[in-house]
């Protein structure tokens, strides 16, 4: 698997980021000038007076002038850098044996710093029946007097019917529901496997695969974060991974037997987890939940309490836990399909209709997707959408790889079965794996019809696989815009929440991508807070509101009379100019 690493020159210090577990050496040239070039050795030259980075051999590109280029491995290695400075007074070189080691298949932890961060997930609540486990390192000897590992999360979470920590460390102990089970002993700051359960009438607490405490009682829970109880001084300092939320009582024997090792389809109680969380595909903003489904996938949030604060958030560390085994030849861990929530509008092309996510242990022996099968039962008409296309789109929800597989677009059937070849089929990689499959809508179709596409199976290398899904609550329907329709607005209402800066670092692009996803013609917004100039700005809609920092904006395509309110915080009232000669009054209202 490739491996991509960013390097940057420094004086008497060469700092990278890294996707790889990486030893270097610090301080291998000072205050080189020049611009770099490099032969397929690797060796470097310094002719001018600007500095430039290391590029290290055995990589890829063979030349680059950038100030901080990618270097691609193409496998896992020990890799030598050489240096020629050229000068008018002569040359010199000097290598470094051993400088790089990349390694694949790298174990990755959620990394909390103890202050205020606030990684929720969003679970709904489960009662009588549960399983939650995890690995924990806390990062010191002296533990705070509460560190929730697992908690109910969020400013609604404080519900007296449900124990909000069913899983944490109370007074340097492990503790299940805020003390009432206590381990004997305090934690050291090592890594330690740690898990609580109830049956319905028993409540159990296990350190390291042992029972350390029960009570003869039944507790609900609201999994709703990760590392915080709710919003208070509770944040776990250190690291936690493989998070397992189970909606029945794991019996020991098989928490020993799967503790130290990845979750994958074969584990005896599969149906019954609801959360699982690894951190190998952590971003900035968010983690997959990897058996995540449909319209309540309950993905981990990253953000903090402090919402205009400025301490970086949680973040994904390494993890040298040895207790922890990840599997060399792939394994599929799970399998879903994600409809899209959004309607199609007569005539777009390439209108997002599903995606299929993998998520794949282990990096040798790889899979390649050799069939995919699609099924249209559900759609009204087969002429609605005039072609089918299929795409590999990375290993994050919002990459822009964009692969076309299985040629370049299909008329629809009834059932589709799209195959391709072994040698020339897309790879999976370790880690989460998105496949797109979109529609080319007709721009005779049908108003009102219904358009949908599921997975009844798939095959990675010949052998058959069936996803989960979960579909009641979704249905895209045919509907149309002011483009094909000078009669039609097309409205879009939304509370983007305090500005958009709880939804990822870059949390307004997000708003943005979703307000264009829609094709609307006029946005309500609550909670703008500063970041509908942007909005505005980057969409080319007109905007009304109060003031740049304030709730309510109101976007709009068209011309807009604005109309006094007497409590702007309450009411943004104008009258809009359509294209057909028709105004329309429109407000934006915060209503409590």
């Amino acid at each position: 698997m490739k491996k991509k690493i960013l390097f940057l020159l420094m004086i008497f210090v060469l700092s990278f980021q890294v996707n790889a577990q990486t030893s270097l050496n610090p301080s291998l040239v000072a205050g080189c000038k020049g611009s770099w070039s490099f032969d397929n050795t690797g060796s470097l030259w310094v002719d001018g007076s600007s500095t430039h980075p290391l590029v290290p051999k055995g990589t890829a590109p063979t030349t680059s002038s950038l100030q901080n280029p990618t270097v691609t491995y193409n496998t896992p290695g020990t890799y030598a850098v050489t240096l020629t400075d050229t000068n008018l007074m002569g040359s010199g070189t000097l290598t470094k044996t051993g400088y790089t080691t990349v390694q694949d298949n790298l174990n990755l932890a959620l990394n909390l710093d103890g202050n205020d961060n606030n990684c929720r997930i969003g679970m709904d609540i489960i009662k009588s029946n549960w399983t939650l486990e995890a690995w924990i390192k806390g990062d010191a000897s002296a533990w705070r007097a509460t560190e929730a590992i697992i908690g109910c999360g969020g400013e609604y979470g404080d519900i007296n019917t449900i124990t909000q920590l069913p899983l944490a460390v109370v007074g340097g102990k492990l503790s299940c529901s805020g003390g009432n089970l206590l381990s004997p002993n305090v934690l050291d700051n090592n890594w330690h496997h740690v898990a609580s359960s109830c049956d319905g009438t028993t409540t159990k607490l296990y350190l390291d695969g042992v029972m350390v405490a029960s009570i003869a009682a039944k507790y609900d829970i609201l999994p709703g974060a990760i590392g915080v109880k709710i919003q208070d001084a509770t944040t776990f300092g250190g690291m936690i991974d493989e998070v397992r939320i189970w909606t029945t009582a794991i019996p020991i024997a098989t928490l020993n037997t799967w503790k130290g090792k990845p979750i994958n389809k074969t584990h005896p109680d599969y149906a019954n987890l609801k959360g699982y969380y690894t951190f190998e595909d952590m971003t900035d903003e968010t983690a997959i939940n990897l058996v995540g489904k449909g319209h309540l996938p309950f993905h981990m949030r990253n953000g903090r309490t402090l919402q205009y604060g400025t301490l970086p958030l949680a973040y994904p560390a390494v993890n040298n836990n040895p207790a922890f085994v990840t599997p060399v030849d792939q394994e599929i861990c799970s399998a879903t399909t994600i409809q899209s929530e959004w309607d199609a509008d007569k005539g777009a092309l390439n209108n997002q209709a599903l995606k299929l996510r993998i998520a794949i242990n282990g990096n040798v022996n790889p899979f390649k997707l050799t069939e995919l099968n699609l099924n249209f039962a559900n759609t009204t008409n087969l002429s609605d959408i005039s072609k089918v296309h299929v795409y590999y789109t990375g290993q994050t929800a919002r990459s822009t790889t964009k692969v076309e597989l299985f040629g370049t677009g299909t008329t629809p059937s009834t059932l589709i079965t799209l195959t391709e070849p072994l040698a020339s089929a897309q790879t999976l990689k370790s880690g989460v794996n998105y496949f797109l499959v979109t529609f080319d809508v007709s721009s005779t179709a049908t108003l009102g019809n219904t358009l949908m596409a599921s997975v009844p199976s798939f095959k990675l290398n010949g052998s058959s696989y069936i996803p989960e899904e979960n579909t009641s609550n979704v249905r895209k329907t045919v509907t149309t815009n002011s483009t094909n329709d000078p009669n039609v607005l097309k409205v879009l209402q939304t509370n983007i929440w305090h500005g958009g800066v709880h939804v990822g670092l870059d949390g307004i692009a997000r708003i943005k991508d979703m307000i264009m996803a829609t094709n609307a013609d006029v946005i309500t917004m609550q909670e703008g807070y500063g970041a509908q100039q942007r909005i505005a700005t980057e969409l080319g809609y007109n905007l009304q509101t109060e003031s740049s920092g304030d709730n309510l904006a109101l976007f709009s395509r068209y011309p807009m009379t604005k109309i006094t309110s007497a409590k702007t915080f309450n009411s943004n009232l104008a009258k809009i100019a359509m294209p057909n000669g028709r105004k329309v009054l429109i407000n934006d209202w915060w209503l409590r």
